[in-house]
């Protein structure tokens, strides 16, 4: 759900910061003109990369936590097979599962949830060191 939150938010918001480019045209004031067309060009820039970053699934907030990795990608080792856990706010229990990330750096992209390891084609993956 917070993904497609902020894919929707960042869509709006593109929109919303285009019509504004429109509007501050008609601005008689060039300095005022220049501040405002400088302001709603960097809030562009900003609705636009947070809408790559949602689009992407990269997961700037980290909502589960490593437990342990379970599997390596044999051909690009940023990618793993990691359990991990989240908090249920009503139980107060920790919920594990299986997924599917890609880590760059710091950022982490989730390929997918709740990944059934058995069945993983084990020639793409190994147990790590």
């Amino acid at each position: 759900m917070n993904r497609i939150y902020g894919i929707t938010f960042g869509i709006l918001s593109s929109t919303l910061f285009l019509l504004l480019f429109w509007i501050i045209k008609d601005i008689k004031s060039e300095k005022i003109k220049q501040v405002l067309i400088f302001i709603n060009g960097f809030a562009l820039i900003f609705a636009i990369g947070n809408l790559a970053v949602y689009y992407a699934k990269i997961d700037p907030d980290i909502q589960y936590r490593d437990y342990k990795t379970l599997y390596v990608n044999k051909n690009n080792t940023n990618e793993k097979i990691v359990t991990q856990y989240d908090v249920n706010w009503k139980t107060l229990k920790k919920e594990n599962q299986n997924n599917h990330v890609a880590d760059y750096g710091i950022f982490r992209i989730y390929k997918s949830y709740r990944i059934d390891t058995l069945k993983l084609n084990m020639d793409n993956w190994k147990k790590p060191n």
